[in-house]
């Protein structure tokens, strides 16, 4: 299912702080010709991992319309997706892997939503990967326990525009839950971010932080209150709210909330 890109490894000497390791650079293409860049992040289930961005980023499709978003017209036909390397804990390098996202049949190589399908704009790929790719499965994480608030602070973790912090590691953009967290939007599981996003980011994983004393019943303090830094993961990023011309006008960005992609899983695999 796999084949490797032609293009060279990247490396870089740097310790990375441990959610900047979870973002992967993709290279959408149509045959030959590269179309744009995204980005995903890996999860684990039932010992089988995937690769989770977003719809549009595969169809190369407006999720709203069904259109072709980029101006030739063409269909995005694999990705090559920078994986991590197993070198050392101080050395980080990055491999692209190509991924065909049709099958000799022409079926598509992804999953959706088995609910809403397309309107949720993530999908699942199932991956096999080579020994010596490392990979560091979202779900794998380990994360604080805190409530997830309208007003918190979230950092995209991307490429926007292609540009990345160092070898193949993200750019981390700031924000903020713009609408509540636990209500649906459109009927869907999806939430508002306040943060200037750009192309790029698309497939993005987003990250809540929470800074302070953190205390489980605001009256009482009990003994499993924390006091620190902390951050949750709220979802996938997939693009901005743009009113009419002008992508400015709001700021808004889309997240899918996490809880998708378990749903995207639950009907092809059975935890073991």
């Amino acid at each position: 299912m796999t084949e490797e890109s032609k293009q060279q490894p990247s490396r870089q000497l740097i310790n990375a702080h441990v959610l900047s390791r979870i973002p992967l650079f993709i290279q959408i293409f149509s045959r030959e010709n590269q179309l744009g860049i995204a980005t995903g992040f890996t999860y684990t289930k039932g010992g089988q991992n995937f690769l989770i961005t977003n719809w549009h980023n595969v169809t190369g499709r407006n999720p709203a319309s069904d259109k072709l978003i980029n101006s030739e017209l063409m269909e995005p036909t694999s990705l090559a997706i920078w994986f991590h390397t197993k070198i050392n804990e101080e050395e980080l390098t990055w491999k692209p892997i190509q991924y065909q996202l049709h099958n000799k049949a022409g079926k598509p190589q992804w999953l959706e939503h088995p609910t809403y399908g397309s309107s949720v704009d993530v999908v699942a790929i199932p991956l096999t990967l080579p020994e010596e790719i490392e990979l560091f499965p979202i779900n794998e994480t380990n994360f604080s326990d805190f409530r997830i608030q309208v007003s918190q602070d979230v950092f995209v973790l991307g490429f926007p525009r292609g540009i990345t912090g160092s070898g193949k590691l993200p750019i981390w953009k700031r924000g903020s839950i713009a609408s509540e967290p636990t209500a649906n939007l459109d009927g869907l599981p999806k939430c508002l971010i306040d943060t200037a996003t750009r192309e790029g980011m698309s497939g993005a994983p987003v990250f809540v932080r929470f800074t302070g004393i953190y205390m489980k019943d605001p009256k009482k303090l009990a003994a499993d209150d924390w006091l620190g830094q902390g951050d949750q993961f709220l979802g996938i990023y997939s693009g901005r709210i743009i009113e009419r011309t002008d992508e400015l006008a709001a700021q808004l960005g889309i997240v899918w909330k996490a809880q998708v992609i378990d749903e995207i899983l639950s009907t092809v695999v059975k935890d073991s």
